[in-house]
């Protein structure tokens, strides 16, 4: 099996309308991170020890019963400013179990709310990379829909003349 390389790393980058300290929050505080920490359709219990060298963990489940394990541990707090953490998933039936990879998340205040840049290191290949793209967007809208009153919708833009009716109905 070929070893991590960061010629994998998958890089995000995602805008919050929410103070770098609530969307910081909602990355350490457990009640905030069962929210959001698993993608669309899946529940999750979280568990963490929020300090450098502190354990976390994630048990989700999918609504069919499937059951998908993470763990890791906090290696930088730096509030409201970066966070970095490992990240491994656990279980025999995990294709990735034993690949332990790095999480760097910087929050930067901007426009009245948060960039966030991650970046998730270490994967073998780019079909890891993508799998956990596609979790992470998920992942992340809903991350958006708590701290940001307005949700998704919120950040959408709707072109067209007001009179149209395809318009309006786009806007109801």
């Amino acid at each position: 099996m070929n070893a991590p390389t960061e010629a994998f790393a998958l890089t995000m980058t995602r805008f919050f309308r929410a103070p770098r300290e609530k969307v910081y929050a909602a990355f350490v505080q457990p009640e905030l991170m069962a929210p959001w920490q698993c993608p669309r359709g899946m529940a999750v219990e979280v568990n963490a020890d929020v300090r450098v060298g502190g354990a976390y963990h994630l048990q989700m489940r999918s609504h069919e019963g499937r059951q998908f394990a993470v763990g890791g541990q906090f290696v930088e707090l730096a509030p409201p400013s970066r966070l970095t953490y490992t990240w491994a998933w656990e279980g025999d039936a995990s294709p990735l179990a034993g690949l332990q990879t790095v999480i760097e998340v910087d929050f930067v205040g901007r426009d009245g709310g948060t960039e966030m840049r991650m970046r998730h290191s270490g994967f073998r290949n780019a079909v890891e990379r993508g799998n956990h793209r596609h979790g992470w967007d998920s992942c992340f809208n809903k991350l958006n829909d708590l701290v940001d009153p307005q949700g998704t919708a919120g950040t959408l833009t709707l072109l067209g003349d007001a009179r149209s009716p395809y318009v309006r109905t786009a806007r109801m």
